[in-house]
């Protein structure tokens, strides 16, 4: 097991959570959630959101778009009455 140790004597205090990992490893966007979510809902977004940033219906994607496509995913659930518990969790996060 790989720990994860801050050196910064200024940031000690900070925690590390899964999506600040992902940024501190180089990924300029992530999609998290707030709690824990059910593997069905999670990949019915993961689907309607990689959909969303296909560019052209190409194979290449625009991350660039990753904030705007969660949110419009995020908001067509909620439009089909999907209860808040199951879309609120979801968050994009960037540096």
């Amino acid at each position: 097991m790989r720990i994860w140790v801050n050196k910064d004597v200024r940031l000690r205090d900070e925690g590390i959570h899964i999506a600040g990992g992902f940024h501190i490893a180089g990924v300029s966007h992530v999609i998290s959630t707030l709690w824990k979510m059910s593997d069905e809902i999670s990949s019915e977004l993961a689907g309607a959101f990689y959909a969303n940033i296909r560019q052209n219906g190409q194979d290449s994607l625009d991350m660039d778009r990753a904030p705007y496509a969660l949110h419009d995913v995020v908001g067509a659930m909620r439009r089909e009455g999907v209860h808040p518990m199951l879309w609120g969790a979801f968050i994009h996060s960037s540096p």
